[in-house]
C-alpha cells in the first residue's frame, strides 16, 4: 500500500501537469488505521464500491508512474539497457519488450532480490504478484510468488547518470499494489446477498493473452481491463495462448517475435477486439469465436483444440502463475523450429 502524497511517487516529476494535478487530488496522507479498516470492510451498504474505487485510483496512479519510466526507457540503446541490467544484477530477458517492462518496474518500485527459495532465480513482475524465474532442480521450475519481495535500490551506472532520463531520478523502494485476482473473486462460493461480484460476467475467464509492441492504450490499463473480464495476460508465448494483442503496423514489421507468433500459429487481434465483447451475457466460447473472427493475421490454428477443456467449459484450469500446468496434453506440438527471441 502507498502511504504518502502523490508527489512522492517515483516518476511524478516526469508526468504532464494535468496528470500531476490528478495524482495530488487522488492521493493525500491519511491515517493508516483508517485505510486498514476501510479495506477490511465488507458489507451490503455500498462500502465495497468505495474500497474498489480507492484501489482503482491507486492502480491508475501507479500505472502512470510505471508508463512514464517505460516510455523513457524505450529511447535507450541496446548497450545502455544492458548496462542497466548489469549494474542491477538482472538477467537478460527474452525480448526488448519484457526487458523494458522489468526495468520500468525496478525504477519505480525497487529491484527485487534473488528468490529466497531457490536462491538463484530472479524475481520479476507478474499480473497479480511477483514470481521467480529460476529452477529448483534441472527438471523442476521454482514456483515461488510474493506480493512483497525484499528489494534493493535501483542503481544507475556512472556512464548513464548524465542521461536525460536519470538526471533528476531518485531511487526508492515502494510496495506495489496489485489487482484482485479474478479467480479469487469468481470462485468463492458466497450467498448472493454477501457476494460483491454477483451479476458480473467474466467472458474472458482464464483466456490467455500476450501483449506485444506499441499499443494505443497503455499496457497496464489494457491488462487491467482484461483482468476485470476474467482474462489472463502472460509474459511469454505458450502453445495455449489464445491470442496476441498488437497492431497491424507491428504485424507488418515481421519482427523476430512476429515470426515466433506465426510459427506457433497463434491468432493476432488488435485492441478493438475488447470493445466487441459482450460484457453482460458473453461466454468464454463467444469470446474465442470472436478472436477467430477478428484475427488480423494470415495464420491461426483451431482455438477450440488448442485451449484446455476446462477453460472452454468456463472452469478453473490448474495454473502456475498465469501459465497452465498441463497445457501440453491439450495441444499438438508445432513442428516448426522456434526462432531465437533475444532482442535486437
Amino acid at each position: 500500500m502507498f502511504f504518502a502524497t502523490g508527489k512522492d511517487i517515483p516518476g511524478f516529476e516526469n508526468l504532464r501537469s494535468d496528470d500531476q494535478a490528478m495524482i495530488m487530488e487522488k492521493i493525500s496522507i491519511v491515517d493508516d488505521d483508517f485505510i486498514v479498516k476501510k479495506i477490511k470492510t465488507h458489507s451490503n451498504n455500498g462500502d465495497d464500491t468505495v474500497v474498489n474505487e480507492e484501489l482503482q485510483d491507486k492502480l491508475t496512479v501507479q500505472s502512470k508512474a510505471f508508463d512514464a519510466y517505460r516510455n523513457d526507457l524505450k529511447d535507450l540503446t541496446k548497450n545502455e539497457i544492458q548496462a542497466l541490467l548489469k549494474e542491477n544484477d538482472l538477467d537478460l530477458p527474452s525480448s526488448r519488450e519484457v526487458c523494458i517492462d522489468n526495468l520500468a518496474d525496478c525504477m519505480a518500485f525497487g529491484v527485487p532480490q534473488k528468490c529466497p527459495e531457490c536462491k538463484i532465480g530472479q524475481i520479476i513482475l507478474d499480473d497479480f504478484n511477483y514470481r521467480c524465474t529460476g529452477d529448483v532442480t534441472p527438471w523442476t521450475q521454482c514456483h515461488y510468488t510474493t506480493k512483497e519481495p525484499d528489494k534493493d535500490l535501483f542503481k544507475v551506472p556512472e556512464s548513464l547518470r548524465n542521461h536525460d532520463i536519470f538526471k533528476n531520478y531518485k531511487s526508492n523502494i515502494i510496495q506495489r499494489i496489485f489487482s484482485i485476482k479474478p479467480s479469487q473473486a469468481t470462485d468463492v462460493d458466497l450467498p448472493d446477498s454477501a457476494n460483491p461480484y454477483r451479476g458480473i460476467s467474466y467472458p474472458l475467464k482464464n483466456i490467455q493473452f500476450f501483449l506485444y509492441g506499441k499499443l494505443k492504450t497503455p499496457k497496464e490499463d489494457l491488462k487491467r481491463n482484461i483482468l476485470k473480464l476474467g482474462g489472463l495476460v502472460v509474459s511469454k508465448l505458450t502453445d495455449t495462448t489464445a491470442a496476441v494483442v498488437t497492431t497491424k503496423e507491428e504485424l507488418d514489421k515481421n519482427s523476430t517475435m512476429i515470426q515466433a507468433i506465426q510459427n506457433k500459429d497463434i491468432e493476432v487481434i488488435d485492441e478493438t477486439y475488447f470493445d466487441l465483447i459482450n460484457t453482460e451475457n458473453g461466454t468464454v466460447l463467444d469470446s474465442l469465436r470472436l478472436i477467430e473472427e477478428q484475427n488480423i493475421a494470415s495464420w491461426g490454428s483451431d482455438l477450440f483444440k488448442r485451449i484446455p477443456k476446462n477453460v472452454l467449459d468456463g472452469k478453473v484450469e490448474p495454473k502456475s502463475g498465469n501459465m497452465y500446468q498441463s497445457s501440453s496434453k491439450h495441444i499438438e506440438k508445432n513442428s516448426v523450429k522456434r526462432p531465437d527471441h533475444t532482442f535486437q
